[in-house]
């Protein structure tokens, strides 16, 4: 199953809830998560901008995108940000997909200029 980075940061007022009120969020994730057919891998706090990060596998995007519009709805994050990740082994695939495009690329502009040349 592909894999999502989703990073979040909460409101003042959720932080403050949380302080006063503290609850499990990683159980709060995996309802959420399985609700959609995911699993949370891994579940973050952090430093910096954003307040943590979570990690699921997930069937594919809009499950992704239907979870997100739940826990955006809620009204408790000021932020959320998801992506795709990959393994860094499957890098190099890539970068062979990214070859073949470059090419057609180039293929397709150098008939587009020939073609105006005429």
């Amino acid at each position: 199953m592909p894999k999502y980075a989703t990073f979040f940061t909460f409101k003042c007022e959720t932080v403050a809830s949380m302080i006063d009120r503290p609850s499990d969020r990683i159980a709060a994730a995996n309802k959420v998560a399985n609700a959609v057919g995911a699993r949370v891998e891994a579940y973050y706090w952090m430093t910096g901008p954003n307040d943590g990060f979570i990690i699921v596998d997930a069937p594919d995007m809009s499950a992704v995108v239907a979870a997100s519009l739940a826990v955006a709805g809620s009204g408790e994050f000021a932020h959320l940000e998801t992506y795709e990740v990959f393994p860094a082994g499957e890098f190099n695939a890539l970068l062979g997909k990214a070859r073949l495009a470059r090419d057609a690329y180039r293929q397709a502009a150098d008939e587009a200029r020939a073609i105006s040349i005429r």
